[in-house]
């Protein structure tokens, strides 16, 4: 580099880390590891994995999600030697294994780039277990560019991903996804829980919403025998009281009155019972909230400690509207089930990328990770990128920062970085709790993408050579 790029990148802190954390996670070797792992059928040719990947993170980060601003700027610059239609033919096929991959693995090395010990995230009878909180989320806003799709009616799904949040280290660690918009979350639940137990270090305790509570799903979810849930009961969840157990009430924090009972979940075929304490919180003006547990013990694990590890089960859906309206995932760069899957996963890579970047500047001042906001720290490295885009284009930014230097070489960079860095900017707005309005407009009608696929790809005479 000469002088002045040298001068420019010394001017730019926070890009330099965000950026050498990014590719700490998301070297050439790994990536070419995930794609040989899983990539079933797929193939490479001219663009390779890694550089599709680089492709539309530059586009996630650095052109608000738009795919085309991405291309055209590599084409300029002599990093794309393939045409669009060609990129977005493969984003399109990416298959759904290889986007879980990428993810999976990608995390598994940010974790290492954590400046200490995760922070306890449950109350403190809770803190011997990991939590784990476990939900659904539905990709929306699909172009209708495909032959199959041009026809219809209302927004069209991109497929359902069911994602796991590991609530210490704050990082979505894996996903597991199915292309049909439509799809139950809870049948993906059981090909999640084996990447989660890897990853994870048990005893875990999962939190879960109701569409969970089948005995089904909590034998898989204590297939480890010192693992824990605590699930939203459905209403139809056939619940009996212990007949030598008395019911005990009290009252959270907040002063709110909650009622806690033994007894056993039930299923009629085949005939099942499974041992559970439900806990059920009134909440004035609000709906009451029915949780089970298999943490029976009340004086080791109290009732209001239960009810506020479930509660803060909402951080979940922070995280995927952070990763929809902060990383850009409401502006799909696709036009399949598997190029919106494939989204997400870069989407939640980019959150988990910010997420240690946050861990790190929370020390300069003097603060907890969850008091820092992510989304400031993220617009700052998307003006700095703006900045060095203009002046010097971004080939100095990748030839000063190796592609993969040691990981605790990285993390002892960060230390070092990152805390000088403190800007009360970054400081988290307090929320505040409202009211939700009533919803008066009319429920907009989806269709999935998949499922319309199908329908044409059914339809369409075979070709020749089948």
């Amino acid at each position: 580099m000469d002088g002045f790029e040298a001068d420019v990148l010394r001017r730019l802190p926070l890009l330099e880390a965000v950026v050498e954390t990014w590719r700490a996670a998301v070297s050439d070797r790994v990536l070419g590891e995930v794609f040989e792992s899983a990539r079933g059928r797929s193939y490479k040719r001219t663009l390779t994995f890694p550089e599709l990947v680089g492709l539309f993170a530059d586009a996630v980060v650095n052109y608000a999600g738009s795919g085309r601003q991405a291309m055209l700027h590599a084409q300029r610059d002599k990093r794309l030697n393939v045409s669009p239609q060609a990129a977005y033919g493969k984003l399109r096929r990416v298959p759904l294994e290889v986007s879980r991959g990428l993810l999976e693995r990608c995390t598994q090395r940010l974790r290492s780039l954590l400046p200490g010990p995760p922070a306890p995230a449950l109350p403190a009878s809770l803190r011997g277990f990991s939590g784990v909180v476990i939900d659904g989320k539905t990709i929306k806003g699909l172009h209708k560019r495909l032959k199959a799709t041009r026809g219809a009616k209302g927004g069209l799904l991109g497929g359902r991903v069911l994602a796991a949040l590991h609530m210490g280290a704050g990082l979505i660690i894996s996903m597991q996804a199915d292309q049909d918009g439509y799809a139950h979350e809870a049948a993906l639940l059981e090909g999640l829980l084996p990447a989660t137990r890897e990853l994870v270090p048990g005893p875990r305790l999962y939190m879960l919403d109701r569409h969970f509570c089948f005995l089904a799903h909590l034998d898989h979810l204590t297939c480890s025998p010192r693992d824990a849930f605590i699930v939203r009961r459905r209403k139809d969840a056939p619940f009996e009281d212990h007949a030598s157990i008395p019911a005990r009430e009290g009252a959270d924090e907040q002063g709110r009155l909650y009622r806690e009972q033994w007894g056993f979940l039930r299923t009629k075929q085949p005939a099942k019972e499974r041992p559970v304490r439900m806990i059920t919180l009134k909440r004035p003006g609000e709906e009451e909230v029915q949780v089970v547990t298999n943490l029976l013990d009340a004086a080791r694990y109290p009732a209001a400690d239960i009810l506020a590890a479930y509660l803060d089960r909402w951080t979940i859906e922070r995280v995927f509207q952070q990763i929809t309206e902060v990383f850009g995932l409401q502006h799909l760069i696709g036009s399949s089930p598997c190029a919106a899957i494939f989204q997400f996963a870069l989407c939640a890579l980019w959150y988990n990328v910010i997420q240690i970047v946050k861990a790190h500047a929370a020390r300069g001042g003097d603060m907890t990770a969850a008091e820092v906001s992510g989304e400031q720290i993220f617009m700052d490295t998307r003006r700095q990128l703006t900045a060095l885009t203009e002046l010097t284009g971004l080939e100095m930014l990748t030839k000063a920062i190796p592609k993969e230097r040691p990981l605790e070489e990285v993390r002892d960079r960060l230390l070092r970085t990152l805390p000088p860095l403190w800007n009360d900017r970054w400081r988290r707005a307090k929320t505040k709790r409202r009211t939700p309005s009533p919803h008066t407009g009319q429920a907009r009608d989806h269709a999935s993408a998949f499922r319309l696929m199908q329908k044409a790809s059914a339809r369409s005479p075979p070709s020749r050579g089948q």
